[in-house]
């Protein structure tokens, strides 16, 4: 049984060493400058023109909105579950972590709803 391990591993070692020589010893993939991104053709905009862009600011409004309403409802419904449907009637003091980590679960659900809705596809 130990032979059998040793020649498993032996196996594996080599079977694992074969890619990565092959790798070491090969061009690049892709050629050119790494992180290259094409940009648009177009002219370049002065400067009160990019004071003039709107829209960024909904973006925000739209995002904090989102996350907002989703913390309070994620807040809501573990007070909901905790008040009644827990193992005693009532908020207790070991309740309040839960509301929290509901209020962040929806508010994390809210923020990438939120971004998910703004941004075009």
């Amino acid at each position: 049984m130990l032979r059998l391990r040793l020649i498993l591993v032996c196996l594996l070692v080599c079977a694992c060493a074969i890619p990565l020589r092959v790798a070491a010893t090969s061009d690049p993939l892709l050629g050119g400058e790494p992180f290259s991104v094409p940009l648009p053709a177009g002219r370049e905009m002065a400067d009160d023109e990019l004071l003039d862009v709107e829209g960024e600011l909904f973006f925000l409004f739209t995002i904090l909105i989102y996350t907002a309403a989703f913390a309070a409802a994620g807040a809501s419904g573990a007070a909901v579950h905790e008040n009644w449907f827990d193992e005693d009637y009532g908020i207790d003091g070991d309740d309040w972590p839960k509301i929290g980590c509901g209020a962040a679960q929806g508010a994390i659900a809210g923020a990438t709803g939120g971004i998910l809705h703004c941004v075009p596809i």
